[in-house]
Order: structure tokens, then sequence, then C-alpha cells
């Protein structure tokens, strides 16, 4: 007995029970009349040779895909495609031709493999087809790959709707962000100006509009993406938000830090500072940190929030932003007994031995105070080149020391006790009179009264 057909088959059918044995009768019948014609009129031998014919049509597909493939690529390649443009607006390049020869490529390596895909496919199943010993799976693994590809379908025709937001949404971030690097590297190359937008805001400006974009776009297509309300999905972002939170505190006053350093301009990179208690060269600046090379040779990172509770100061700003030079200066004392005018000329003749040092503006002298037993004198001298003036102070106080040994001038910072008598007077010479006389020591010598 192949099969039973009961009274709830014929009612569950709507037919009566002789009319449903009869049609499974036939169905049955009519299989097994398939199969044997398929075993009679099919031997191994021709099975084999329409399997192989078949499979020679296949290779000959694909080697015919690939030849067309590769003479597309290297047709898109070498020949000149006059019909391809680059896409501009002003003096901004936005999709140049070399980048729409790579799209090209792309979409043509995807359409090859798509086909060949398509073509192996068909060929499996043809060759299953003909061996009966494998046509009961063929049939089961073609069913459940329709069933998965109709289950794929329809959740993808579902999700249309959703995928077509998502999809204009991110293409207009995209295109901002594209847009926005060009625009804003533009600027930084020069190629576009702004009055009152600095060459340096640019690319910063461009990484913060970036974020923005891609926090908007997330945003917005957040509600649209598969599984955006499952249960997990929500506690990972609520985890993800906890972790932001209390552990991004000093990231985002750092983060605040840099920008607000970028936008006052407080100094770029290659720039001489001091910050911190640190002096260096301005080595890179980041969104989070600055860090500067010192003279010893250092790397020192300080975080931008550190930044905002101290002074900065910027020795480049002067020569970039006024176009003046920059200030040298070196401090000294001498005594009183040094005329002020003699050591204003040693000082500047100090200055001018010095090369890199400018004549014009001339170097100067200011006398900063006159202290209880010396004189503080500030020499200012200038240089054109920020790079030299760690070198150019050590030849300054160089030329200082030769210069006032060559004068007879001995830096020192005299003191004083408070008897005066006997010592030479530190008024200098050529201010007193010709027959003044260096006082001698008074000493009273008292003898003992005599004794009685």
């Amino acid at each position: 007995m192949l099969f039973r057909v009961l009274e709830a088959d014929a009612t569950a059918a709507g037919t009566d029970l002789d009319a449903l044995a009869q049609q499974r009768f036939d169905a049955v019948q009519s299989a097994v009349r398939q199969y044997r014609e398929q075993l009679s009129e099919r031997t191994p031998a021709k099975r084999a040779g329409l399997a192989a014919v078949e499979l020679a049509l296949a290779l000959g597909l694909i080697a015919v895909l690939r030849a067309v493939h590769r003479r597309l690529r290297r047709s898109i390649s070498e020949s000149e495609l006059r019909w391809l443009s680059s896409w501009r607006i002003q003096g901004l390049e936005l999709l140049s031709r070399e980048q729409q020869r790579t799209l090209l490529r792309g979409v043509v390596q995807v359409a090859y493999g798509l086909a060949v895909l398509v073509v192996a496919s068909i060929f499996a199943v043809a060759l299953a087809s003909h061996f009966p010993q494998v046509d009961q799976l063929r049939e089961a693994a073609t069913s459940q790959v329709a069933a998965a590809v109709q289950t794929v379908g329809q959740a993808i025709i579902g999700y249309l709707p959703n995928l077509l937001i998502v999809s204009l949404a991110a293409a207009f971030a995209t295109l901002v962000i594209r847009f926005s690097q060009l625009f804003f590297g533009a600027i930084d190359e020069g190629r576009i100006a702004f009055q009152g937008f600095d060459q340096d805001w640019a690319m910063p400006t461009h990484r913060i509009l970036f974020l923005l974009v891609i926090a908007l776009a997330f945003t917005l297509v957040f509600p649209y993406l598969p599984g955006s309300q499952a249960p997990a999905f929500r506690g990972v972002s609520i985890l993800f938000g906890a972790l932001v939170t209390l552990g991004g505190a000093s990231a985002v006053s750092n983060i605040i830090g840099g920008v607000i350093i970028i936008y006052t301009r407080a100094f770029r990179i290659g720039d001489f500072i001091e910050l911190g208690g640190y002096k260096g060269t301005v080595y890179e600046k980041t969104i989070l940190s600055t860090r500067l090379r010192t003279l010893n040779n250092e790397m020192v990172t300080i975080p931008n929030a550190t930044m905002l509770s101290g002074p900065i100061t910027n020795f480049n700003s002067t020569l970039r932003e006024l176009e003046e030079p920059v200030v040298l200066q070196a401090a000294i004392t001498l005594g009183y007994d040094v005329p002020w005018r003699q050591a204003e000329a040693v000082l500047c003749a100090a200055a001018n031995r010095v090369e890199r040092i400018l004549e014009s503006p001339a170097s100067f002298v200011r006398i900063t105070s006159l202290d209880d037993f010396y004189v503080s004198y500030e020499l200012k001298a200038f240089t054109d080149d920020m790079a030299l003036v760690p070198s150019l102070s050590t030849q300054l106080h160089q030329a200082i020391l030769d210069g006032c040994n060559e004068a007879g001038i001995e830096i020192l910072s005299p003191h004083y006790a408070a008897v005066r008598d006997g010592n030479q007077i530190t008024i200098p010479a050529s201010h007193l009179p010709g027959d003044v006389r260096i006082p001698g020591f008074q000493v009273d010598i008292r003898k003992p009264p005599p004794s009685s």
C-alpha cells in the first residue's frame, strides 16, 4: 500500500472520496511512468555526454564573458574616453576623469562576477537533471533555495521604502562631505579666500562639519535600520551612551579646548611658543592635544584642556601677522662706576657683531632699574628668523662677554658694607672734579688711661 485516502481528506479537498482517490492514483501513475521513461531513454553514457556538452557550453560562455570583461577593462584603462569629462563647480573638481574611470572599472567587475554566477547556477541545475540519483536532492535544494530567495525577496520588497530613505540620507551626507572636502581643501591651498576666514581654519572646519553631518545622518536613518527596534540593539545603544557619558568628560574638555585654540589662532604648526612652562616648536596639533618639540629635542604632549587655564606666548605671531622682527633680549647688571653711555655703546656694539641680527631696526639698551649697588641694563636686538633665536641668544651673550672684556668692564654686581672710608668712589671719573682725592681710612687710636 502506497497511500490511503480517508473521508477527512476528501472533506478537506472539497470533493468526494472516489474522485480524490482516482486523482491521487493518476498522479502516482504519471510519476512512475515519467521515471521509467527517463531510465529507458537516457543511458548513463548519453547522460554523461549531455553533461559534457553542457559543461563545454558553460565554460565557453564563461570564456566569452572573461574576454569581454578584459576588453572592457583595457578599453577603460587605455583609451581616451573623450565622452568622459571632469565634473567641476568653478575651480572645484567634484569628480575627475580618473575617478570616473575607476568607477567604470568597478561596475564592469561587478557585472562580470554576477554573470559568471548566473551561468554557473544554470549549469549546476541542468547537470543535476540528467542524473535521477540526485534528482530528488536537486529538487529539495532548488525548493529550499527558492524558498530562501522568496523570503529574502519579500523582506527586500518590504524594506524598499526604508531603504530609499536610508539611501537618500547617505547620498546627501556623502555629497555634503565631498563638497566640504573640496571647498575647504581649496581654501587650505589658497585657491579660495574669504575676508575674515583664516586659512588655518579650513581643514578643522571640514572635520567638524564631517562629524556633524555623520551624526545628523545617523540620527535620521537609525529608526529605519533593520533591527533598530530590537531589545538587544537598544541595550547596546544604552551601554554605549553610558560609556560615553561616564568616560568622555575629559575628552570633551580637550575637544572644546582644541576648537577654541584653533579659532583663536593661538599658534600654528612650526611656531615657537611657550606653553605650560615648556618652550618649543609646535610639532603636531590635534583636536585633543598639542605636541611640542623642546630645545632639548624632547616631545612634550600637552592636553588642550590645560591650555585654557594659562597664557600662551607665541614668538612667531608678530613676525607673521604684523610683519615686525622678533626681539632678542639680554639682561646685565653693572656697577655705578661704569658710565651708562659706555655700557650702552659696548652692548650695542656686541649686538652688531652677531650675524642675522638686523641693522634696522637698530639695537638699543634700556636701563630697567637703579638698584642699591648696581644698574640693570637690558639689550634689545632684532632678527627676522625665529628658528635661529636659541642660537642667536647664545651668540649675543658671547659677544657681550667679549665686548665687556675688551672695554675693561668687569661684569659684577658690587655690594658695599656700611664703612666707606678709604674705598674708591663709584661715581664715574668724568663726573668728578679734577682735584678730588680718595679719602683714607679714619682711625681713632685711643690710649688707655694711665694707671693711678
